[in-house]
């Protein structure tokens, strides 16, 4: 038809920082696969393919990008590289340059879901600040979000934190970081004026309701076990857990429970069969729950409930614990599940470990041996063996024929605070009580 309008379209794609060791994250991974896709739809447009060198591998993720794509089938022709930017502002400053040589009458920017929202607000209002700057075309600007999948196990630093994670860091930066540092800042000499409030207020409502996404990611539950008395009788801390289970089960539709515990007390019934059948009395779904009965161990725990969590394809850990116990356990799982998952031929997804502490009743009078131990001396034992034995003793030695490299000291530290935190804090319960 004589006259009609042809619009050229063009893809903006985000790029994502790349590992230290020059390896693609799983992000920026699924975004070139979106990409590749939006291009095979959309006949005749142009890829700006957007991002510098900001970590210093030697390449800038502009031209990772353009290698995936072009691996894929991609026609290079059709790829223009952006290679300056290094951050999301600059971003929209420098492709608007390319975007205007293009001529182009439609934008399409992809990125990951979580970051969507708040790169979307920055490439409107950069693109309107440069329009009234230069009398320039002011490009309308849509959305293609890409998935965000589990982090591989070569992630490392903002890479390895999973998409609950990454939202909840948006979240802030919309919040508290977009008008008064984002904007003025990010791109040198040229400081960008926010949008009109309500349009922030929109990308925040984009946020929350990925949030409040409840099929965000599965979920399992791990409870661990502690030594039954010699009569075979639970311990008040193994009740407490399976209370904090029951709570940890109802906050997560649609959970699996994964009960763990051998028996190592050789008093006739495993630590989770005893957990199992506790459960069972408050409600909890036979089918929901799985029994690991070999482990004798904290870290046998990890290593024998690694396998079910892949059968069950999770990507979230809650595990529950007493107190005292879960910086000590939650440092143990995140070490073995990073050996297991590097151990693996092709690496899974990193599972993502949450603690959820359960409350330590008094002993009760027919607790034994450890069960017979008040707050205080557990939290002495815990901060013992995480400054001494961790490192020295348990993770060469607790899962034969499996040593299990530690973690960075720095992770060390971390849980020996905690302990400390709560060591703290009993102390000062008791001074109270007593006075």
């Amino acid at each position: 038809m004589a006259g009609a309008c042809v619009l050229i379209s063009a893809l903006v794609v985000l790029g994502q920082s790349l590992n230290p060791s020059g390896t693609s994250p799983s992000s920026l991974l699924a975004r070139v696969q979106t990409a590749f896709d939006e291009w095979k739809k959309n006949p005749g447009c142009h890829l700006i393919l957007c991002g510098g060198d900001p970590v210093q591998t030697g390449q800038s993720e502009a031209r990772t990008m353009m290698n995936c794509l072009l691996e894929l089938g991609m026609d290079r022709k059709a790829i223009f590289l952006e290679e300056q930017s290094t951050n999301t502002l600059q971003n929209a400053f420098y492709s608007y340059t390319l975007l205007r040589k293009l001529e182009v009458s439609r934008v399409i920017v992809i990125t990951s879901d979580f970051h969507l929202p708040r790169a979307k607000y920055m490439f409107e209002a950069t693109f309107k600040a440069l329009a009234d700057a230069n009398h320039g075309p002011c490009f309308s600007v849509e959305g293609c979000p890409a998935p965000t999948p589990a982090p591989n196990a070569g992630d490392e630093g903002i890479n390895a934190l999973t998409r609950r994670q990454r939202l909840e860091r948006e979240r802030e930066k919309i919040i508290l970081k977009l008008e008064s540092r984002h904007l003025p800042t990010y791109i040198p000499a040229f400081p960008v004026p926010p949008l009109p409030r309500e349009r922030l207020e929109q990308a925040s409502r984009e946020v929350e309701e990925m949030l409040c996404d409840p099929i965000e990611e599965d979920t399992a539950v791990i409870v661990l076990g502690q030594s039954l008395n010699p009569d075979g009788k639970p311990p008040a801390t193994l009740l407490a857990r399976v209370r904090t289970a029951f709570d940890a089960w109802r906050t997560t539709p649609g959970s699996h429970v994964i009960l763990s515990g051998g028996d190592p007390a050789r008093t006739g019934q495993s630590e989770a069969h005893t957990m199992m059948n506790l459960l069972l009395e408050q409600g909890v779904e036979r089918k929901a729950i799985i029994l690991e009965e070999q482990s004798q161990n904290t870290l046998q725990n990890a290593f024998y409930c690694f396998p079910l969590l892949r059968k069950l394809a999770t990507t979230r850990v809650i595990l529950v614990s007493s107190e005292f116990h879960l910086p000590r356990s939650k440092y143990l799982f995140e070490a073995t599940f990073k050996a297991l998952t590097l151990a693996e031929a092709t690496p899974g997804p990193c599972l993502r470990v949450e603690g959820y502490p359960s409350p330590t009743p008094p002993p009760d009078a027919c607790d034994q041996g450890i069960n017979a131990l008040p707050l205080h001396q557990r939290l002495e034992q815990e901060r013992h063996f995480i400054s001494h034995r961790i490192e020295r003793d348990f993770l060469p030695t607790h899962i034969p024929r499996f040593p299990v490299p530690p973690l960075p000291r720095d992770r060390l530290q971390e849980a020996l605070k905690e302990v400390e935190m709560l060591l703290r804090g009993g102390k000062k319960g008791e001074e109270q009580s007593s006075n």
